[in-house]
């Protein structure tokens, strides 16, 4: 079994992971249904999402979804389009002027394959997407 993460499930890291999860759903629930022009609602939420200020000239349109967002690092002038999905266990970066469609999905995690393993285990790899990319 190979990847860059492996967290048992039945573990304090796990179980501290799924409150982070849980706590992050909640904010992006708030964040979603909130007017589209109330900016600084917006910029609220995302900062506890993300634990920290979105980077200068970041668009992102909700709805907005992540499971983990510590893990989600946006350089600057990065657009996400409506309806982005980004599970980021292990990990995204958005490099500079990077343009996200809707309805992308960027998914850093898994289990094992093997049937024996996959309750056991998440595995997780990172992804790095280069600058003046458009997915």
């Amino acid at each position: 079994m190979s990847s860059d993460r492996l967290m048992r499930i039945h573990s304090e890291e796990f179980q501290a992971m799924a409150e982070r999860v849980l706590r992050v759903s909640g904010l992006t629930s708030r964040l979603n249904a909130l007017p589209f022009e109330d900016e600084a609602g917006k910029a609220d939420l995302f900062e506890q999402i993300l634990g920290k200020p979105l980077p200068p000239r970041v668009t992102i349109y909700p709805p907005f979804y992540t499971d983990h967002g510590l893990h989600l690092d946006l350089a600057e002038r990065v657009f996400i389009n409506q309806n982005c999905t980004f599970l980021d266990y292990a990990g995204i970066r958005l490099g500079e002027r990077v343009m996200v469609g809707p309805k992308v999905t960027f998914i850093t995690s898994g289990h094992p394959v093997d049937p024996g393993e996959r309750r056991l285990y998440l595995t997780g790899a990172p992804i790095d997407v280069a600058e003046n990319v458009w997915i």
